[in-house]
This record gives structure tokens, sequence and C-alpha cells, in this order.
């Protein structure tokens, strides 16, 4: 070959002595490979067709599971306030991944001794926002307004209230009926909870139970402040100023009711965009028999004065509610009956009904 003369392939002797057997191997080639390449196709759309109903069957099933909240949600739960019947009824219904109930610090006013606490009690209690659980989407417990925000400044935040003057008769009830078990489990705590075991005036004079005792709802929305005492009751001259803070606050909040509310399940069904029973736990049980007393005589002129004092600001958070969720209903009606039947059924429990 001369150099710079083109090059050419150099097809074997037995291929071009025999060319047309050679284009008859090549048309084979070529329509196995149609074949071959049909085949794949056939099996590529029959995948995509399983596929895409596989994905079908998965969208229905995630339509038909509880979808998690877009945002957290956190139970403010004020104590008897039904907060037990109602968070189980709210877990149920919103189906969190992962939900945290317990106590801050709020509602142990300046109490310390906490490492007397059973392990399990100690548990409960929570010192700040860090250590509440990462993976947690709900918080429901006894915690202040400030707690949750700062867990959480997007979480949607509900409220439930109940008529002031029965929330505090069926706290002293209660207390009254668990002291004995406090006593066993909360270490000196139990000496503010053993305050319960005298009687009705004597239990609403304590400043270390104030924190419990005392207008306990707008303490939740505002804790900690400096108008308020961690170890003693609000003084009226601090009311209004109080008031218009904690209407603010609650203003602000994702969801509020009232435990009175008859359509409280269709409300909180609405809000929720699914289906909400209320379920009805941890009611208080029969009080000792060494411990039961006559409630109409408990409810002394002193007492009754005592009681109003306790409940003055919550009364004004509750009706705000009762008008924001029931407008055009009686409250002061609503109250009175909320109250009668309280003070009957508390009454039947003291006397060991």
């Amino acid at each position: 070959m001369l150099d710079g003369a083109a090059s050419h392939p150099v097809l074997p002797d037995e291929v071009l002595a025999r060319p047309d057997e050679a284009v008859e191997r090549l048309i084979n080639i070529e329509a196995k490979l149609d074949i071959f390449t049909g085949r794949q196709d056939a099996r590529f759309e029959e995948m995509r067709e399983r596929l895409a109903h596989a994905e079908e069957r998965l969208d229905d099933l995630l339509r038909r599971l509880p979808q998690p909240p877009a945002r957290p949600v956190a139970f403010l739960h004020v104590p008897k306030c039904a907060g037990t019947s109602f968070t189980a009824s709210l877990i149920e219904a919103a189906a969190p991944r992962c939900a945290v109930g317990g106590f801050d610090r709020c509602l142990f006013g300046a109490f310390e001794d906490f490492g007397g606490f059973a392990p399990a009690q100690r548990r409960d209690v929570y010192f700040g926002p860090r250590q509440i659980s990462p993976f947690c989407d709900m918080l429901a417990g006894h915690f202040s307004l400030t707690t949750i925000r700062a867990w959480a400044p997007d979480a949607a935040v509900v409220m439930l209230l109940r008529e002031p003057l029965s929330r505090l008769l069926s706290h002293w009830v209660f207390w009254r009926a668990e002291a004995a078990a406090a006593a066993r489990t909360l270490g000196r705590w139990h000496e503010v909870v053993a305050r319960a075991l005298g009687s009705f005036a004597d239990f609403l004079t304590a400043p270390a139970a104030a924190c419990q005792t005392d207008n306990v709802a707008l303490r939740m929305l505002l804790w900690p402040h400096a108008l308020i005492p961690a170890d003693d009751f609000i003084q009226a001259a601090h009311d209004e100023a109080l008031l218009a803070q904690a209407d603010r606050r609650l203003a602000g909040l994702a969801c509020v009711n009232v435990v009175e509310n008859p359509a409280l399940e269709q409300d909180m069904a609405a809000w929720l965009r699914r289906d909400f029973a209320m379920r009805r736990l941890k009611v208080t049980q029969g009080v000792p028999p060494a411990l039961r007393a006559d409630l109409a005589a408990e409810l002394s002129q002193a007492a009754r004065r005592l009681w109003q004092a306790r409940t003055r600001l919550d009364r004004r958070l509750w009706e705000s509610a009762c008008r924001r969720v029931m407008p055009g209903q009686d409250v002061a009606a609503l109250g009175a009956a909320a109250l009668a039947e309280s003070q009957a059924r508390h009454g039947c429990l003291l006397a060991g009904g």
C-alpha cells in the first residue's frame, strides 16, 4: 500500500465468496433484535402499568390514614378541666407521631424539692423546653403557654376552659381523694396537696397552693409574670392589667373552647377536619371515709368569699371564651347550671356516694 493511500476494510474471502448468505444472516440477526426489542418493550409497558397501579393503591392508603397535623399541636391543660379525657380524644383524632405529657414549673409555684419525687413522677416534670423529646409533635400536659411557645413557636395551641367555681371545687375534692397517693410518690409536695385535707376555706387560704387554686387559667397563660406571685395570691390592684394581657394571649390561640359547650365534639371535629369523640376518663372517685365532709357546711359565707376571689379572673376569661364559641348563649345561666351540677356531684362524693 502506497503512503497516503486511503485504507479500506479487508473482508474475509468466504464472505466475498457468499454475499447472499451474509446478507440473509444479517437480516436474521436484525429480525431477532426486533423480536427481542419488542419483548423488552412489552415487559417495560407491563412494569409501567404495575407501577402505576401500585402508586394508585399507595395514594388510596395514604388518603385513608389519619394525616399528621401540618404543624405541631399543643393542648394547654388546665387542671380539672376534663383535660385527661380531652387529651385522649385529641390524640385519638389527630394521631400524632409522638405525644408528650407532664408538667413544667408553672403549677408548682415556689416549690423546688423535686428530688423527693418517686422516679416516675420525677420524669414527668420538665425544667425547660429542651428536655422535651425532639420527636414530639403534640404537647399535651400541664405546660404554660410560655413553655409551649419556647418548645414550638408555630404550634397550634388548644385551650379548654371550665366554669371556674366548678373547677376549683373539683380540684379540692380531687386532691382530698388523692392525698394518700401523693404522700407515697410526691415527697414534700405532699405537704401542699395535704392542704386539701382541711376545710375548703383552709384550702383556699394556703399561699403554697396558690399556684393551683388562684386563677390558675390566667396563671398558665401568663407565667412567669412579675405581677403573679409564685407562692401567694394575685393582688386585686393588678387585675385589669393582667386580664388585658391574658385576653390578648387567649385571642391568639388556635382553638379555644369550654367544657360546658354542648357542641364541643362537633366544634373540635370541624377544627381538626376529622372525627372527634369526647371520651370520659379519670373521673374523681369516692372520698375515703375518714375524709368525708358535708359540702353545705363547708360552703360558709367566708369560704364563698374566698371561692369567688380565687376565681374572679378566670371567670372573666371563661365568659369571654363562652361568648366566642357560643354567640347568643346566656353565659350567666350556663355558669349557674354548671355550678349546680358540680355542687350536687361533689357533695355526693364528699358524703361517700
